[in-house]
């Protein structure tokens, strides 16, 4: 999970995580895309919608966050391999850097 927080929070503010890092999850790692500056909504859904497939088209199952309020989680607690959880760390950082 550390890997994972290190990677939103060095994200330049491209990727979010809005709960105080003692409070966070070691089991989920939940982050949504902000929202370009001056804009009406806190968070990209368009862009949240396109990493989502993006990582579906990779491979990369059950990367949806909650289906009302949208966003990404990643679930780390099934077992996950350290190779798993540095592909989605991986490919986070290549999405941010294309957008």
């Amino acid at each position: 999970a550390e890997r994972m927080y290190a990677a939103i929070d060095g994200s330049d503010g491209f990727y979010v995580n809005e709960i105080d890092p003692k409070y966070r999850s070691r089991m989920n790692v939940p982050f949504r895309i902000a929202a370009a500056p001056g804009g009406s909504e806190p968070y990209n859904r368009s862009l949240e919608n396109e990493f989502l497939a993006l990582a579906e088209s990779k491979g990369y199952q059950y990367l949806f966050g909650h289906p009302v309020r949208g966003g990404i989680r990643a679930c780390i607690y099934i077992g996950q391999t350290d190779e798993a959880i540095d592909a989605v760390i991986s490919l986070m950082d290549s999405f941010r850097r294309a957008h």
